[in-house]
Order: structure tokens, then sequence, then C-alpha cells
């Protein structure tokens, strides 16, 4: 249950990093690879498929 926690608290930080990431709207982020590359790579286990247990 605590794997689960942590694993989920993980995840709304993402969330929070992007959200405040893509204020600028969807041209900024298109435009800017540092913007895109602030997005993607604090969140790798999500695109790897990361599996908790």
């Amino acid at each position: 249950m605590k794997d689960n926690r942590l694993y989920l608290l993980h995840i709304l930080e993402c969330i929070e990093r992007i959200e405040q990431y893509t204020i600028p709207g969807q041209t900024t982020f298109l435009s800017e690879t540092m913007v895109q590359d602030a997005i993607y790579k604090p969140c790798p286990n999500q695109r790897n498929g990361y599996h908790h247990s």
C-alpha cells in the first residue's frame, strides 16, 4: 500500500510540473525543445512502463 502511495505521489508531481511548464500554451510547447524535455524527462517511469510492486 505504501509503495502505491509513493507511486501515485510521483505521478501527481509529474502532472503538476507538466501543468506549470505548459502554461505558455501549445505553440510554445511545440517550438521550444527545452520545454518538451522538461516535460518528458522527469517522468521516465511512466513512459517506460514502470511496474511497481
